[in-house]
């Protein structure tokens, strides 16, 4: 399976503690593919750069890119979700639309996240059929395992 995580479930899953912990574990042994993008990394790398100082940081982004060699990994550019970007501006923020319209692509198999007010539980997004794919990282943990 193709799974997209949000940027808060890759860096709470930083740790591989809790849910998140367990389901990259899941992943990683499983051998499904985490879809990524260049947005949702640098966001990853700025969210350390923010939470993270001296050797803390240091030891994260090592800790990142340790996980990261481990995972079966596909790096969307821009360009293969920029025609959908439009119409995902149109259900979330601006800043959240390029997740969302990397979410909407047909290969993406499920897309996690913990994000209830702009994603989950978002009226807008509740009647799209795509909606169907977003879970948070507990729902698609039991659906693994």
């Amino acid at each position: 399976m193709k799974i997209l995580l949000d940027t808060n479930v890759l860096f709470s899953g930083l740790g591989f503690q809790g849910v998140v912990g367990r389901l990259l574990e899941t992943l990683v042994t499983k051998d499904h593919t985490i879809v990524t993008s260049e947005f949702i990394l640098e966001e990853l790398r700025e969210k350390i750069r923010i939470k993270f100082k001296g050797p803390q940081k240091a030891q994260a982004l090592d800790l990142l890119l340790h996980i990261l060699a481990q995972i079966d990994l596909d790096v969307k550019a821009a360009e293969t979700y920029r025609g959908k970007l439009a119409l995902a501006e149109t259900f979330v923020p601006e800043q959240d639309a390029p997740i969302l319209a990397l979410a909407m692509l047909d290969e993406v198999d499920y897309f996690v996240t913990g994000d209830l007010t702009h994603f989950q539980s978002n009226p807008n997004i509740t009647a799209m059929p795509w909606r169907t794919k977003i879970l948070s990282p507990r729902e698609l943990l039991e659906l693994l395992t």
